[in-house]
């Protein structure tokens, strides 16, 4: 592999005509500055997604880089639009103080956190000493500190570093401290197997994401905590770089299949396994893998800019040492995830999420992935491949699951069910209370809860070295149903997932018709050409 600084800068510059297509740049407009191209331009929206203006942090790491691939350094166009996108931002918060990213009134600690990251870089980056801004900084810097997310916890990753930021703009001494207690909430919640909790599991992009922002806190800060926080989640994920440079899917708790390189930059210099993630991603560009070109326009408003900054901490070390070049097996029993690796085959079950795996035949330089038993009778859609759903054992060389299928949820919104959420949120759901309780219960009914149904599954996994033997058996209260396995197929709402890689054309599942209640089918997976 060529060490080639250049191509984080080449991945993100090829993006930039496409970011600021999103930008009402017009300023006689009312919304001069915003970034949601739907709100502003296409009017397919009522309210502008605050974390969309994260956007103007790419453009504020890029008027400050001379390059001669870089056009838009010290270019007094772009930072008139820096400067209104800022201004954009502070224009849109609620009266109390926090910002909105999914629908009005919404009181998002995502968006107020991860936006005021954005906001207050872009204003230590360019020197920016803005009264009116830096009020709206002040005000959401107070708004965070006294708000938690224990179910996600890289938004308390983005929230610590958004609150150290506001201490450097605002030099309040109080959103230090604040930050300080979010770090140690933050270690105090990582798991003994170095990962931190998205939806009661491990998610691999996700967590990239949590040890970004905490690289980054631990840059400013140099706390001892945060740089032991990070060895242990670095030592993790190294585990989950595949064979072709993919990261993560359907094995993690929210099924993402990216990796955000800028921690990992920042790390490599003195941390082993963040050098051998680094040198992955880099790899991983050079094949041209999806991201950031795959990226739809929302991820890319608030993610392309750490490419940039991987650009900038770029380090000039290289590791090769893989775990897929090496033979073991391991067990995470806390994530529910088993990993091969020998001659033939590198993979990754999720046994705690029914037997969801992806597997990468070495020899053939192809991978497969199986998203579980999905069945379809009477108009109804089930799945096997869902979290608490299930019970395994493991023996040395075969992993069983037995389970309860549940809903398949691919739920969509209607005129009816639109308009019914906008007028609850400008009536009843001014009350911020009021609002974050539905949230609770809308991330409830898109992600983490699912009724058991009285339908059931088995699984066998049975693993040798030379051939990978999967046996599936359902027993279904129905005479007559369709039934689909061995496709990649999304099984939650996430919005940051279902992205697209040339890989995915390899995997192909085929329904079939059943006419019988028990049913059971084997697959052989072998590594000869």
């Amino acid at each position: 592999m060529t060490l080639n600084k250049e191509a984080y800068l080449d991945a993100a510059m090829r993006e930039i005509p496409r970011l600021l297509g999103m930008m009402d740049k017009n300023p006689l407009s009312t919304t001069y500055g915003c970034f949601d191209r739907e709100f502003w331009h296409y009017a397919t929206t009522d309210m502008p997604s605050a974390r969309k203006q994260e956007a103007v942090l790419s453009l504020a790491l890029l008027y400050k880089l001379k390059h001669s691939k870089n056009p838009y350094y010290n270019s007094e166009k772009i930072l008139q639009f820096i400067k209104a996108s800022l201004n954009y931002w502070s224009k849109i918060q609620e009266k109390n103080n926090s910002f909105n990213e999914w629908y009005p009134k919404e009181s998002s600690f995502v968006a107020s956190s991860f936006s005021l990251y954005a906001i207050t870089e872009t204003m230590l980056i360019l020197n920016i000493d803005d009264l009116k801004l830096k009020q709206s900084v002040f005000k959401t810097a107070e708004w965070i500190s006294s708000r938690k997310e224990k179910r996600v916890m890289n938004q308390e990753t983005g929230s610590a570093l958004a609150l150290y930021n506001s201490f450097l703009v605002t030099g309040e001494k109080r959103f230090k401290k604040a930050a300080e207690s979010k770090i140690d909430l933050i270690c105090k919640n990582q798991n003994k197997e170095g990962w931190f909790v998205e939806y009661g599991g491990v998610d691999i992009g996700y967590l990239s994401l949590a040890i970004d922002y905490l690289a980054k806190l631990y840059k400013k800060t140099k706390i001892k905590k945060i740089l032991n926080a990070l060895e242990k989640a670095c030592g993790f994920l190294s585990y989950f770089i595949h064979p072709d440079f993919t990261f993560g899917g359907i094995y993690g708790s929210r099924n993402t299949e990216y990796l955000i390189p800028h921690g990992f930059e920042i790390l490599s210099g003195t941390n082993k396994d963040a050098l051998l993630i680094s040198s992955a991603i880099k790899e991983s560009l050079t094949r041209k893998v999806t991201f950031p070109n795959s990226l739809d326009d929302r991820y890319l408003c608030q993610i392309l800019y750490t490419w940039i900054q991987a650009y900038i901490d770029f380090s000039n070390k290289i590791s090769r040492e893989w775990h897929f070049k090496k033979k073991f097996s391991k067990i995470f029993s806390e994530a529910g995830i088993y990993i091969l690796s020998n001659d033939n085959f590198y993979m990754i079950i999720n046994y705690k999420k029914a037997g969801v795996f992806r597997l990468f035949l070495k020899k053939q330089k192809k991978q497969l992935v199986d998203s579980g038993i999905f069945i379809e009778l009477k108009g109804k859609k089930l799945q096997s491949s869902w979290f608490g759903n299930s019970k395994s054992e493991i023996q040395e060389s075969l992993i069983i699951i037995r389970g309860n299928f549940v809903k398949y949820k691919n739920n969509k919104t209607n005129p009816l069910k639109y308009a019914l959420l906008r007028v609850f949120q400008y009536t009843f759901g001014r009350s911020e209370k009021i609002s974050l309780y539905v949230k609770e219960k809308l991330r409830d009914f898109l992600i983490t809860k699912n009724k058991k149904q009285n339908h059931f599954f088995e699984r066998k996994i049975r693993i040798a070295d030379d051939e990978i033997e999967v046996e599936d058996k359902v027993n279904i209260k129905s005479p007559s149903y369709s039934l689909l396995i061995g496709d990649k197929i999304e099984n939650i709402y996430v919005p940051s997932s279902n992205y697209f890689d040339v890989s995915d054309l390899e995997t192909i599942g085929e329904k079939q018709k059943i006419n019988k209640s028990f049913f059971s089918a084997t697959r052989k997976f072998s590594n000869k050409k």
